[in-house]
C-alpha cells in the first residue's frame, strides 16, 4: 500500500526523515521525483527555525536599559511646635466624712416567742417570770435550745417562749400602724406602752420542790399516757418559766420523764403553743413518766 506522505514514516504520527535516513531507506540512493524538493524545503525550514532561536537567545542576554528613577522628594520642613500652655492646677478635693461602718452582726443565738431571729447583742424584753417587763441583752446560746440573756448584770438561760425581740416588736408595731393608716381607719400611731414594774414575787421555790411537783402530777396519770405541757404549766403556776424548763430538761436527762412534740402541729391551740418547751431546736408539747 503506497504511503500517503512520501519521505515520512509512521511512528506514533508522521515524522519527516533526514536525507541520510532517506538514503538508508532507499538502499543508499536518494529518492526520485518530488522527494528531493521536500527535503530541501525541510532543511530550509529547520535552518530558519535555528536562526530565529539564536536571535531570540541573543535578545534575552542583552542588558535592558535602566528606566529613569523618579526624583526623591525632599522632606518637608517640620513645623516648629509651640510649647503647650500649662494646665490649670486642679482644685484639691475637700476631705469628705466617711460613712460610718455598718455594725457587724453577732452570731445567731436562737429565736424569740414570735420566731424572730435573735443574735448576740440584740435587746429583748422578758415577757414571763419574775423579771417580766425588764429589758436584757442576748449574749449567746444556752442549753437545750435556751438563749443566754443578761438582765440587771446577771446572765441566765431564758426559754424562747419567755422573751421577745425589742427591735422586732417595734417593727411589728410600725407595720401595724402603717397598715391601719393605709386602710383609712385614721388611727394615730399607738404610743409605746410604759414598762410595767416588776411584780413582787413570792418566796423562791427550790428546783427539788419543782421536780417533786412534776413527779406528783405525772403519778396521777396511767402508765404510758401522755400529758400536755399546758396542763403541767397550770400545775406549776407561780414558778418562773425558765426554772420550770430547766427542771423538766434535767429530769429528761436523768431518764425520769419523756418529752416529745405533738404529731400534728396544726391541731395545737394558742395556749398549747404558749406552753411548749424547747428541747434543742425542737418544740415539745407533751410529757410522760419514763418506762
Amino acid at each position: 500500500m503506497p504511503q500517503p506522505y512520501p519521505g515520512q514514516q509512521w511512528e506514533h504520527g508522521w515524522k519527516p526523515l533526514t536525507p541520510g535516513a532517506l538514503k538508508d531507506k532507499n538502499h543508499g540512493r536518494l529518492p526520485k521525483g518530488g522527494n528531493r524538493d521536500v527535503i530541501s524545503r525541510l532543511v530550509k525550514e529547520a535552518a530558519a527555525v535555528h536562526k530565529r532561536n539564536q536571535e531570540n537567545r541573543q535578545a534575552d542576554t542583552k542588558p535592558k536599559p535602566e528606566t529613569a528613577k523618579p526624583a526623591a522628594k525632599k522632606p518637608a520642613a517640620k513645623a516648629i511646635a509651640k510649647p503647650a500652655a500649662k494646665p490649670a492646677p486642679k482644685p484639691t478635693p475637700k476631705p469628705t466624712a466617711k460613712a460610718p461602718a455598718k455594725p457587724k452582726l453577732g452570731k445567731k443565738a436562737g429565736e424569740d416567742s414570735r420566731n424572730a431571729p435573735l443574735r448576740e447583742g440584740d435587746k429583748v424584753t422578758i415577757i414571763e417570770g419574775k423579771d417580766r417587763g425588764k429589758t436584757g441583752t442576748v449574749t449567746g446560746k444556752g442549753k437545750y435550745g435556751a438563749v443566754k440573756v443578761v438582765v440587771d448584770g446577771q446572765e441566765s438561760d431564758r426559754s424562747p417562749a419567755n422573751i421577745r425581740s425589742t427591735e422586732a416588736a417595734a417593727a411589728s408595731r410600725k407595720a401595724d400602724d402603717a397598715i391601719r393608716t393605709a386602710a383609712g381607719r385614721g388611727r394615730p400611731a399607738a404610743p409605746e406602752a410604759p414598762k410595767q414594774p416588776a411584780r413582787p414575787d413570792s418566796a423562791p421555790v427550790s428546783d427539788a420542790a419543782v421536780a417533786s411537783s412534776v413527779a406528783d402530777f405525772l403519778k396521777g396519770l396511767p402508765e404510758g399516757k401522755w400529758a400536755t405541757m399546758t396542763a403541767l404549766r397550770k400545775q406549776l403556776k407561780g414558778v418562773p418559766r425558765n426554772q420550770q424548763d430547766d427542771v423538766i430538761r434535767q429530769m429528761m436527762l436523768d431518764g425520769k420523764v419523756d418529752i416529745e412534740p405533738i404529731a400534728i402541729y396544726g391541731d395545737l391551740k394558742a395556749e398549747d403553743r404558749a406552753a411548749e418547751i424547747m428541747i434543742g431546736s425542737t418544740r415539745a408539747h407533751q410529757i410522760r413518766r419514763s418506762r
